[in-house]
């Protein structure tokens, strides 16, 4: 694929990548908007996918939308889709496999991530916005969430996705993506909840990444 142009072909590009921000904004305010962008950051990649990859930073600073930060996040939001979708192949774990493994090694388990997972928080209502921009709803107005929001964003099968975490969940995602095994996993779930249901609770944690292909097999498994 080419590289992205100054110009009407840039804009394009944007436009592709993110349809429902400009669904969003108007046709005129992404114009303008991806005008500015185009101009702020020229092409650093041979891959037109990756055009739009500082377009939430850079929203975060354009004085139009700086106070909005609906629209930097709808723009983040789309980024991670498109970037999962367009991540590496990798084997998921699956039940089978897991099974397989000696219980002495599951406590210490360490599990592999899918390279197309990641993370973001939201503090805005983001989430319904997109979703009624995606049904061609009329969306919500924006508003500040009473808490953060965690959001997973991923491929499952041919299809990118996300879901919103439980603030546990979140925790013992981050906390498995960053190395922990699960039997550390399980010990700090045991200081946000009952000590009790700790290695229940995770499990069942677990049980829903492997429905959602998100953990890798062996040699991610040591």
């Amino acid at each position: 694929m080419s590289k992205p142009a100054r110009g009407t072909k840039a804009e394009a590009f944007l436009a592709n990548d993110h349809e429902l921000l400009r669904r969003y904004l108007g046709e005129s305010q992404f114009g303008e908007m991806a005008q500015c962008y185009i101009a702020a950051h020229p092409s650093e990649h041979p891959n037109a996918r990756w055009y739009s990859t500082h377009l939430a930073e850079f929203l975060r600073t354009y004085k139009p939308f700086a106070h909005h930060s609906e629209i930097q996040e709808l723009a983040a939001l789309e980024l991670a889709l498109n970037s999962a979708f367009d991540a590496p192949e990798a084997a998921a774990l699956t039940f089978t496999e897991l099974t397989a493994l000696d219980p002495k090694v599951f406590s210490s388990m360490i599990l592999g991530i899918h390279p197309s997972a990641a993370r973001l928080t939201f503090r805005q209502n983001t989430t319904s916005i997109w979703s009624a921009l995606k049904c061609d709803a009329q969306p919500p107005k924006p508003h500040m969430l009473d808490h953060d929001q965690a959001l997973l964003i991923w491929r499952q099968g041919n299809s990118s996705r996300f879901r919103i975490l439980g603030d546990e969940e979140a925790m013992a995602f981050d906390s498995c993506k960053n190395g922990a095994s699960f039997s550390t996993i399980c010990e700090m779930m045991a200081f946000l909840d009952s000590p009790e249901t700790a290695a229940m609770r995770a499990t069942g944690y677990l049980r829903g990444w492997i429905e959602a292909q998100l953990l890798l097999v062996a040699p991610a498994i040591n």
